[in-house]
């Protein structure tokens, strides 16, 4: 800042509102835009770095903004990729149950068919037994 060495600057405090107080008492008053640097008053090297600092400021400003948007963008289709993912989660969950139920199904029809089978090859048994004796080979 034009006016402070290094001194002044380290030994600077703050008043209630915010602007800078130099030991010996007055206050300098706090950088607006209505006040801010005229670059018109300076050399024309410094007025040119002022210049050059206050576009790249603005650049970088712009940058800023740019990915702020894209993050916003960004996270605005990952929210929405999450919403329909877990959609699909919530309609593979009920396609699992649905699932589970007919498996328990097949399970229990392929034991009754067991014992079906188990008990016609003992009723095919006897049959066969009662015919032979009927027959007279027994």
């Amino acid at each position: 800042m034009e006016g402070w060495d290094a001194t002044s600057q380290e030994d600077a405090r703050a008043s209630s509102d915010g602007a800078p107080v130099i030991d010996n008492g007055t206050q300098k008053p706090a950088r607006t835009r209505s006040n801010a640097l005229d670059v018109t008053a300076l050399s024309p090297r410094r007025a040119k770095r002022i210049v050059a600092n206050r576009e790249a400021a603005h650049r970088s400003r712009m940058r800023k903004l740019k990915h702020m948007s894209e993050m916003e963008a960004s996270v605005s289709r990952i929210e929405r990729d999450n919403e329909e993912l877990q959609r699909k989660i919530g309609m593979l969950q009920q396609q699992y149950i649905g699932l589970q139920r007919e498996q328990k199904s097949l399970f229990m029809h392929a034991e009754y068919l067991r014992q079906e089978e188990h008990r016609l090859q003992r009723l095919n048994g006897r049959l066969i037994e009662e015919l032979n004796r009927a027959l007279g080979q027994g």
